[in-house]
């Protein structure tokens, strides 16, 4: 290994070209990250500073003078961008082709651009060489993540570009050049590569989980080909997935496969899963994109059957997203032994009984752990079904849903499923916008209306329970809640004119409100929710 200074006129030299290997992430920065790159070296423009040292590049050493980047990539692929800003600035020909050699490799011999300097990854060469290099708009092109990141990057570039004089530009340019240096380290193999990989990893230095386990699939190919195919599969997960959350992926699927709580990291856990793996790391990176597939589903909600889309919604309310191994276990599967629907109706109803019933973390998950070892087993129908019923407690459910809701974590989810079962099988409301729950019966008030229809023993009795409250849209009116019933109800047919509760209006029905209609409405919404999560 070998490690230098190196000033940026050395970096961009004439016999130096740069590719991106298949382990690297995509190119990531945000414009803010330009932006701060930009201003930290014109403020050492502007300063006269000798020197302004931006980092570090890891490169592996090809045949010549062509390296892998192996970290550093943000850095390089931004100095490039910010070059071409500049060559696009420029005015005198001259100047503008000697930017230029800085971000295209010219023939020696013919004096002829070839290609870019920097060779990015295929999904976003077209764009890196037409829109960033070479200054052509687009229209109608659907970009990914990482390439509306390098136009944006550009864009501020630009206009940071365009506020500066002709003369300051090209003086701005000769500092870059010059002054600006970098801290050159090459080693000569991928293997030295992958161990200096992890060692930066370990030291702080911003490599993601998937980074890793994406590295070291790579270290398990055969060939160019097997290698060329996993790269292009994993790229195609980036995209359906995106970078920014493909950690969170993995840490879903891998539940998914194990079936038990995570006490190593992502990364190395990976590593296990990728070491018992019977297929070639092309088969692997085959699975782990039919996968990303039935993630994305997950993620999207990409249900057909009315119910299904009913239970996902319910699921989706819940605060915490512990189910979601179990479904994405399920739908990899390929021997499934219960229907979409009945799964999904059945992992509602447990998570939803853990959630009311309060359980912890580790309680909570280990439903899930028993669901995806059955079905990782390929057990029978009844085997799974009894998973799911070895940890209900319906008793207890009834108990909670007949106590005081308002205030819990799940009162509105509660509401809103109520509110679900109340519409026509042929309709699939969506809610948005800011959503409360109103307490009809008033919390605290000396109005005639309320004192005269309830005790205080009824008030603190019935006054949080699910028979007393209802949905309104938009934040609640604290003046509001101290109305008779009258009112209220003149409020509530206000309000449900911008998002319209069935549940709301079957109250506005009502000529008045007494313990009668409570008693009964909490009837009828414990017996639809007990009918909804009781497994039994």
């Amino acid at each position: 290994m070998k490690a230098e200074e190196r000033k940026i006129v050395n970096v961009f030299s004439e016999s130096i070209k740069f590719c991106i290997p298949d382990y690297q992430r995509p190119y990531s920065w945000e414009e803010k990250q330009a932006l701060q790159l930009f201003e930290d070296i014109y403020e050492s423009y502007e300063s006269s500073a000798q020197e302004y040292f931006i980092g570090s590049l890891i490169l592996i050493k090809g045949k010549n003078e062509e390296y892998e980047v192996v970290d550093g990539q943000q850095r390089l692929t931004t100095l490039t961008i910010l070059f071409s800003s500049i060559m696009n600035r420029l005015e005198d020909a001259g100047q503008k082709e000697h930017v230029k050699k800085k971000i295209m490799h010219f023939n020696p011999m013919t004096k002829e651009a070839g290609d870019c300097r920097l060779i990015v990854r295929p999904t976003d060469s077209r764009i890196y060489k037409d829109v960033i290099i070479n200054g052509e708009s687009i229209v109608g092109v659907e970009l990914s993540e990482p390439q509306e990141k390098m136009i944006a990057n550009k864009s501020v570039f630009d206009s940071k570009l365009n506020e500066m004089s002709i003369q300051d530009v090209v003086k701005f340019e000769q500092y870059l050049e010059n002054n600006v240096q970098i801290v050159w380290v090459h080693t000569d193999n991928f293997p030295s590569a992958f161990r200096l990989f992890n060692v930066l990893n370990a030291r702080g230095l911003p490599l993601s989980n998937s980074d890793l386990i994406k590295n070291y699939l790579l270290s398990k190919v055969k060939n160019d080909i097997e290698r060329q195919d996993v790269t292009s599969q994993w790229e195609e997960i980036e995209e359906k997935i995106g970078v920014s959350k493909l950690d969170e992926y993995f840490g879903h699927l891998r539940t998914s496969i194990c079936g038990n709580k995570q006490v190593k990291s992502l990364q190395d856990e990976f590593i296990q899963i990728v070491d018992l793996y019977k297929g070639s790391a092309k088969d692997f990176a085959k699975d782990l994109l039919k996968s990303s597939i039935m993630y994305l589903k997950i993620q999207d909600g990409d249900f057909s059957d009315p119910q299904s889309k009913l239970c996902y919604k319910s699921l989706s309310r819940v605060y915490y997203n512990e189910w979601i191994p179990a479904l994405l276990c399920y739908l990899r599967s390929t021997d499934k032994k219960i229907s979409e629907t009945q799964f999904l109706k059945l992992l509602e109803r447990i998570t939803y009984q853990n959630w009311i019933r309060g359980l912890g973390r580790t309680k909570r998950n280990q439903v899930y752990y028993d669901v995806i070892s059955e079905i990782n087993k390929n057990t029978s129908q009844e085997e799974l079904l009894n998973k799911f019923l070895k940890h209900e407690n319906d008793k207890e459910l009834e108990i909670y849903l007949n106590g005081d809701v308002y205030g819990r974590p799940y009162a509105k989810a509660l509401l809103l499923k109520i509110e679900d079962i109340l519409q026509d099988d042929s309709v699939s409301k969506e809610y948005h916008g800011y959503i409360t729950i109103e307490h009809v019966l008033p919390q605290s008030s000396k109005d005639d209306y309320w004192t005269t229809r309830f005790t205080d023993e009824q008030k603190r009795t019935w006054v949080h329970k699910i028979g007393n409250l209802t949905l309104i849209s938009g934040k609640k009116n604290s003046a509001a809640q101290n109305y008779d019933f009258s009112k209220k109800k003149k409020i509530y047919l206000e309000k449900d004119k911008k998002v319209s509760f069935d549940m709301t209006k079957e109250v506005c029905k009502n000529d008045e409100w007494n313990l009668e209609i409570i008693e009964s409405r909490q009837k009828e919404y414990t017996g639809i929710l007990c009918n909804e999560f009781q497994l039994k």
